[in-house]
């Protein structure tokens, strides 16, 4: 069953702000995320990659609703979501941010901190959920918690309590917005796997947002690859971690570092910049950066569509690339990857 649907959505910051905006006669706008098309199921974990800047964070705080759409719609089980009012959405929809050290208050403590939304949302078993939660997190005995403040324990203690004080609501969409990428390796395994269990265990749909395609492929069942704020690729993780169809998919796993030292694989280095994101290239945006862009790229910017060659059949795999779309992509020449 679908939880979460996003149709088309838009998120423009104006560039002047204050009297300045009232000023100006010609407005210009930071294009952060551009019709972004995703539907997200019971228990589903998705990733939402790419490289720093692409819009993967403000997407997040989109369907956060820390930042307002500016265009398209998102419906949280089938309703859009401006019907709801706040504190009935936040009940919903909960957020684990990168930081554990800024995202706790270091005046209160565990208990108070997992309390806080209880008391907003009227919940009277505060006690029982709070200590509920943190076991699911695995800060057992709860007891040994309840009463520290956030100095007293350690980083990936941190973000557990931060994981389970979006738990104590019990809610159906958590957006998980690079939650292990503060933390050290020794530690990040475990935290991975509290989120698998929780979309495993108690059908939670995750949206994990993160720039580590190897952390991402160890949670994720499917996911989106951003590029300026539009989705390039979308598909089943395994499918575009071992064949990626567009050329910036490849670039980003070409980029990622592997365990197997015999593994050889040539790094691409870019010679041109990133366009300007209040300035967007007609067509596709990628065009600039890519050794396979054609007329048609200039002309008519692509949206998801399924690959045309009968060897990739699979319904779910998605591309906004002219090649894959026209059959031009020989997919016997893609190189395969081993993250």
């Amino acid at each position: 069953m679908t939880v979460l649907e996003l149709d088309d959505a838009s998120k423009f910051f104006r560039t002047q702000t204050g009297l300045g905006a009232l000023l100006s006669r010609d407005q210009e706008y930071v294009k952060a995320v551009n019709d972004v098309s995703l539907q997200l199921d019971d228990g589903e974990i998705v990733g939402l990659v790419g490289e720093s800047g692409c819009g993967k964070t403000t997407l997040g705080k989109v369907v956060m609703r820390i930042h307002e759409l500016t265009d398209g719609e998102i419906t949280l089980h089938g309703t859009p979501i401006e019907e709801y009012g706040r504190k009935e959405y936040f009940q919903e929809v909960q957020m684990v941010f990168q930081d554990p050290f800024k995202s706790l208050n270091p005046q209160m403590t565990v208990r108070e901190q997992l309390a806080e939304p209880l008391k907003v949302h009227g919940h009277d078993d505060r006690e029982e959920r709070i200590r509920e939660s943190l076991e699911f997190a695995n800060l057992t005995p709860p007891d040994q918690y309840l009463d520290r403040y956030p100095h007293e324990i350690s980083g990936g203690e941190k973000q557990r309590v931060a994981i389970a004080r979006a738990l104590v609501l019990d809610p159906s969409v958590i957006i998980a917005d690079e939650p292990v990428s503060m933390l050290d390796v020794s530690i990040r395994a475990g935290v991975l796997n509290l989120f698998r269990q929780l979309a495993e265990e108690r059908d939670v749909t995750i949206l994990y947002i993160s720039h580590d395609l190897a952390t991402v492929r160890h949670i994720c069942t499917e996911i989106a690859v951003m590029y300026l704020g539009k989705v390039m690729e979308y598909g089943p993780t395994e499918r575009i971690c071992s064949t990626p169809s567009h050329p910036y998919t490849e670039r980003l796993l070409s980029a990622t570092p592997v365990a197997d030292p015999t593994h050889d694989r040539s790094k691409v280095v870019y010679d041109e910049e990133v366009p300007d994101p209040v300035d967007l290239p007609d067509g596709c945006f990628f065009k600039h950066r890519c050794e396979f862009a054609t007329e048609a790229c200039d002309e008519e910017d692509m949206h998801l569509r399924p690959p045309a060659k009968a060897e990739a059949d699979d319904e779910d795999w998605l591309m906004a690339c002219h090649r894959a779309a026209d059959g031009d992509l020989d997919w016997e020449t893609i190189p395969s990857h081993n993250l």
